[in-house]
């Protein structure tokens, strides 16, 4: 099958490398499927523009069950901070599955914010949704991100990373958590989900002075043995207890997630 799969994409490829440059422009742009999911009686659809989109993303959207489980129970309604939303797939089920005012979502990757906000679109999410193309962090500044991927949907990411061994490397903002405030009704519940492949100290750090306001109701946060007791620290010192999940992944040195709730 994998054979059949690789020959189809060549003999594709080399169909289309003849084509004139305005069809070839034409093809790509037309190379747009939208997938249909559903969970836990919520529909989503998901726009692909590539295999590993696809794959990785639209067929195996909802890899994380511990998540899934944290949004079901705890995030329900009030305001939804997702901090490195990719392409937006907890960010819409959340929208969707409860009765959230407004999410906040932050993706620093182009190609996958590009993404994030045709899935929003398609979603008829728009009104609802608040997407910002930054790395968030200590202090406003322009910072790098080294992309292990150009295309949409990637992860494994590094921010300020000078020395990361990648060729696709360019040149971001950077925001503090004070940026989003005007966006924040603090009499509405506040949670926060942190995915960002490394940089979740520093934004626990930078979030700190805000997760002590009684309004942060629960954190979800990607942590690694080496992070995960001063993780627990700072977020028991905030007023936060650790949810015990039914889900939890066992501990890996490639991250696993943590539930916090006031």
């Amino acid at each position: 099958m994998k054979f059949v799969a690789k020959f189809v994409r060549a003999l594709v490829g080399l169909v289309v490398s003849i084509l004139p440059p305005y069809i070839r422009m034409y093809v790509s742009e037309s190379s747009r499927l939208v997938r249909e999911i559903e969970l836990n009686g919520v529909k989503m659809k998901y726009v692909c523009r590539s295999r590993g989109e696809y794959l990785s993303r639209a067929i195996e959207a909802f890899k994380e069950p511990d998540t899934i489980w944290w949004i079901d129970n705890t995030v329900k309604s009030g305001v939804f901070i997702d901090i490195g939303a990719c392409v937006g797939t907890y960010g819409i089920y959340a929208a969707k599955k409860g009765n959230l005012s407004k999410v906040i979502a932050i993706e620093p990757s182009h190609a996958s914010f590009h993404a994030l906000n045709e899935n929003v679109t398609e979603n008829g999410l728009r009104g609802k949704f608040l997407t910002i193309c930054s790395a968030l962090g200590e202090t406003r500044t322009v910072t790098t991100i080294n992309l292990s991927s150009t295309q949409a949907g990637s992860s494994m990411h590094t921010v300020g990373d000078e020395n990361a061994d990648t060729n696709d490397v360019i040149n971001i903002n950077q925001i503090t958590p004070d940026f989003l405030t005007p966006w924040l009704d603090f009499s509405e519940d506040v949670h926060v989900k942190i995915d960002v492949d490394g940089m979740e100290e520093e934004i626990l750090r930078a979030i700190g002075g805000l997760l002590v306001n009684k309004s942060f109701k629960s954190i979800a946060i990607e942590v690694t043995p080496e992070s995960v007791d001063a993780t627990v620290k700072a977020l028991n010192d905030a007023g936060l207890t650790q949810l015990d999940c039914p889900h939890q992944k066992p501990e890996s040195v490639n991250g696993y997630n943590l539930f916090f709730a006031r």
